[in-house]
C-alpha cells in the first residue's frame, strides 16, 4: 500500500463540512470509492455530529470517541478493519486506535496535526508527542 494521503481542512466553521464534501468528491474521482478514510476530529461533539452528517447521506461511518465505552470502540474500529464502514471518525481524545488498511487521512479541525505528527505502524495510529 502506498502511504495514505493527508487532507487538512483549513476554513471558517460554517464551511468545513461543504470542503469535507469537496475533498470526498476528489477521492471518489481518484479512487472510483469512497473507502478507507479517517477523520480526525478536536473533540467527541464534533465527531459525533460528524457522524450524524455522513449518516444523513448514506456513508457508512463507525465512530471512535473518548465518551464511549472501550467495547464500543473496539467494535467500531474492528467493523472500519473489516471493511463494514468506509469512514472511521476519530476524535482527538482518542486518536490511539487500532485500524485497518487506510488510504486518506482527513483532519477535519485538529490545529497543527500534519503528516509528520501521526505514527502509523502495524495497522496502528498514534498521535507523536
Amino acid at each position: 500500500m502506498d502511504y495514505p494521503r493527508f487532507y487538512t481542512i483549513i476554513q471558517f466553521p460554517a464551511l468545513k463540512l461543504q470542503d469535507l464534501f469537496f475533498i470526498f468528491q476528489d477521492i471518489e474521482e481518484q479512487d472510483g470509492d469512497l473507502s478507507k478514510i479517517i477523520i480526525l476530529t478536536s473533540t467527541d461533539e464534533v465527531a459525533k455530529t460528524l457522524t450524524y452528517e455522513l449518516n444523513k447521506r448514506h456513508i457508512s461511518v463507525s465512530l471512535v470517541t473518548g465518551s464511549r465505552k472501550e467495547r464500543k470502540n473496539r467494535r467500531a474500529a474492528d467493523g472500519y478493519s473489516e471493511g463494514k464502514f468506509d469512514v472511521l471518525i476519530v476524535s482527538s481524545s482518542r486518536i490511539s486506535v487500532e485500524t485497518g488498511e487506510v488510504a486518506h487521512f482527513i483532519n477535519y479541525d485538529i490545529e497543527d496535526l500534519g503528516p509528520d505528527s501521526l505514527f502509523i505502524n502495524k495497522a496502528k495510529l498514534r498521535q507523536r508527542g
